[in-house]
C-alpha cells in the first residue's frame, strides 16, 4: 500500500499514461486505441479542493480529480480524462478492442464517484460479495491499472456516498444521516462519529430500503484548512426545511452552526426561497452563493455579514451555476418536470432551454455572455447543459441531446447521447469535446 503524503508542493512523482480515444471532427468517442503516451504528474495537496465538488443542483454532483495536465472525471460510471493544453478527451482505457462494457475488464469501468487526486486517483464504490454489499473506498492509477481497495467504510446503504469528501488524510463520509471521519487507509470500525443531527424528520420509504428519520437529512461536504464544513438540510418545527451550515474544528472536533439560508425578508425572494441556496463555494473563511431568480451574495462566516455582489434576475430568471476561486459561471436554464412543459416548477431538478452561459468575476464583475447555440448547430436537439466544472479559463458541461424513434409518424422511444462541451472563458468559443459512453 503506498504512503499519502501531505504536500503543499506539486507531487514530483511521473507516471507514463496511455489513454483511449481517437478523434472524429470536433467530437470524439472512445475507441479502446491507445492514443500515445503523456507524461503525467499528479497533483497531491491531500487538500480538499473545491472547485472539483461542485453540487450543481439539488440530485447532481460532479467530482473531478485534478493533475498537472488536466482533469479526471467520471461519467455513468466510467473514468474520463481531459487534457489542459489540447482540450482533448479520452476515456482511460487502452486496452486493444475493449468494448468498455465489462466490469473487471475495462480500465475505465470504475462504477464509481467522489473522486480525489492524490499519489493515485481514490474514489468510493459499492462492492457485491456473495450478496454481500461492502462500502469501499478504492485507489487506481492515472491510465486506469492497479485497481486497488484501499478500506471498507463502517455503512448500512450506497445513497449519499457520492457526497464522501478527502482531506488532510482523512476520508469524510455520511451514512444513515450520521457524518463520520476515517483515516485514509483505516480500519473501518476506527470511523468517528463527528455529528448526528438531533431534529430528523419522519421514516421514508425508498424501493428496497426503509430510510430511518436521520437518513433523509441530506448533506453537502466542504473543507478548507483545519475545518470541515457540512450543509445539512434539516427539518424545522414548522414542518419546513432549510439549508444549514456547520463548521467542524478538525483540531478539537467541536461543531457549531456558522450559517442558515437566509430568508426573503433578508435577500428577498428566489427560486427556492427560504430553503436553499441554489449553488455555493466557500473561499477563505467567505460563503459565495447564488440564488437562482435573485443575485450572487456572499456571507463572512466569521462576523456574519451578508453583502449582494450582483443582481441577475433580470438576465437570469432561473440558471444554475458553478464555481472556482475567481470565477462564477451560470446557465440560464429553467426547472421543469419535462422538456416540452410550459409550466415551471421552482426547485426541480431537471433543467432544460438553456442557451447562453454568464460570467461573473468573485466579486461580482459580470464579464461577458457567452451564447451556447454552437452546440445547438453541432450536436442537434440539445434538451439539457448540466455546468461541470470552470476553472477560470475554461467552463465544462454535458449535455443531453435527444433522438426520437418513430412508427407511422408517432414516438415510440427515445435516446440521450451525452457529450461534454467546454466555453473558453477568454474568446467565449463554444464547442463539443467528446460524446459520453
Amino acid at each position: 500500500m503506498k504512503t499519502r503524503r501531505w504536500m503543499a508542493a506539486l507531487l514530483a512523482v511521473l507516471l507514463t499514461l496511455s489513454l483511449g480515444g481517437c478523434g472524429k471532427e470536433t467530437v470524439g468517442k472512445g475507441s479502446g486505441e491507445a492514443s500515445g503516451d503523456n507524461t503525467i504528474a499528479l497533483l497531491a495537496p491531500d487538500d480538499f479542493a473545491g472547485k472539483l465538488h461542485q453540487y450543481t443542483k439539488p440530485d447532481q454532483h460532479y467530482s473531478l480529480a485534478e493533475t498537472e495536465a488536466g482533469y479526471y472525471f467520471v461519467s455513468y460510471g466510467m473514468l474520463y480524462f481531459i487534457d489542459r493544453d489540447t482540450q482533448k478527451v479520452s476515456l482511460v482505457c487502452a486496452k486493444p478492442d475493449c468494448d468498455h462494457m465489462q466490469d473487471n475488464v475495462c480500465n475505465a469501468r470504475l462504477n464509481g464517484t467522489a473522486l480525489h487526486g492524490g499519489e493515485e486517483i481514490s474514489y468510493v464504490r459499492d462492492i457485491f460479495e456473495n450478496t454481500v454489499e461492502r462500502k469501499t473506498v478504492r485507489a487506481v492509477e492515472p491510465d486506469g491499472t492497479a485497481q486497488r481497495e484501499v478500506q471498507e467504510l463502517k455503512a448500512n446503504n450506497s445513497i449519499g456516498y457520492e457526497r464522501t469528501i478527502y482531506h488532510r488524510g482523512y476520508v469524510y463520509y455520511i451514512s444513515e444521516g450520521v457524518l463520520y471521519r476515517v483515516k485514509y487507509g483505516g480500519a473501518k470500525d476506527s470511523a468517528e462519529v463527528l455529528w448526528t443531527p438531533a431534529n430528523t424528520g419522519e421514516d421514508q420509504v425508498q424501493g428496497n430500503y426503509t430510510l430511518v428519520g436521520a437518513y433523509s437529512v441530506q448533506y453537502a461536504l466542504w473543507a478548507e484548512e483545519d475545518t470541515l464544513y457540512f450543509m445539512v438540510n434539516l427539518p424545522r418545527e414548522d414542518g419546513t426545511t432549510r439549508d444549514t451550515l456547520f463548521a467542524c474544528d478538525l483540531q478539537d472536533l467541536s461543531v457549531q452552526q456558522v450559517w442558515e439560508t437566509p430568508s426573503a425578508d433578508e435577500v428577498g425572494a428566489w427560486e427556492t426561497t427560504g430553503v436553499s441556496a441554489s449553488q455555493w463555494y466557500i473561499s477563505d473563511g467567505t460563503i459565495y452563493f447564488y440564488l437562482a431568480g435573485n443575485g450572487l451574495w456572499k456571507t463572512d462566516l466569521s462576523t456574519g455579514k451578508t453583502e449582494k455582489l450582483a443582481d441577475t434576475g433580470d438576465q437570469i430568471p432561473y440558471g444554475s451555476a458553478v464555481y472556482s476561486d475567481d470565477t462564477v459561471c451560470i446557465v440560464n436554464d429553467i426547472p421543469k418536470f419535462w422538456e416540452t412543459s410550459e409550466k415551471v416548477y421552482p426547485g426541480s431538478p431537471w433543467r432544460y432551454d438553456a442557451d447562453a452561459l454568464f460570467v461573473y468575476g468573485m466579486d461580482g464583475t459580470f464579464r461577458k455572455e457567452i451564447s451556447l447555440q454552437p452546440l445547438f448547430d453541432a450536436l442537434g436537439q440539445v434538451s439539457t447543459i448540466e455546468l461541470v466544472l470552470t476553472d477560470g479559463q475554461n467552463a465544462y458541461f454535458v449535455t443531453t441531446a435527444m433522438t426520437y424513434s418513430t412508427q407511422d409518424g408517432f414516438p415510440i422511444g427515445n435516446k440521450g447521447d451525452k457529450t461534454l462541451c467546454r466555453a473558453d472563458l477568454e474568446t467565449g468559443e463554444v464547442s463539443p469535446l467528446y460524446t459520453l459512453l
